[in-house]
């Protein structure tokens, strides 16, 4: 799971930073005037967990990256999708009215040949 860890103390904290090579520099600006901000962990330490957070950082931001293109393919493919159902639904209805046309015009032809010959079977 996620661990959460603490990289830099406070401001103000008691714990001074050791007098070493492998110190890591003092960081001003943060503190008020004359107090350095001293970080809490050794140059290596420190530099193998800021490298640790850079790396998932960037694997995270690559799966996002991925997820959202994989994302958008299937939209675009279900759109495609729904868009040829559609055409074929109105075809199939333009097709249906045709055929349903052509039945009413066949039953009106027949119900008028079969008036035109009672017809002309009760005037002869």
């Amino acid at each position: 799971g996620l661990q959460a860890q603490r990289l830099l103390p406070a401001p103000g904290a008691a714990r001074p930073w050791p007098d070493d090579e492998t110190a890591a520099p003092a960081a001003t600006g943060a503190a008020p005037a004359g107090t350095p901000v001293r970080l809490g962990l050794p140059r290596p330490v420190l530099m193998a967990a800021v490298l640790h957070q850079t790396v998932r950082v960037q694997l995270r931001a690559a799966l996002e990256t991925s997820l959202v293109q994989e994302n958008h393919a299937r939209l675009a493919q279900m759109q495609r999708a729904q868009d040829h159902l559609d055409e074929l639904a109105a075809d199939l209805r333009r097709r249906w009215a045709s055929l349903r046309q052509a039945d009413i015009t066949n039953e009106l032809e027949l119900l008028t040949a079969a008036l035109g010959r009672n017809g002309a079977t009760d005037a002869g």
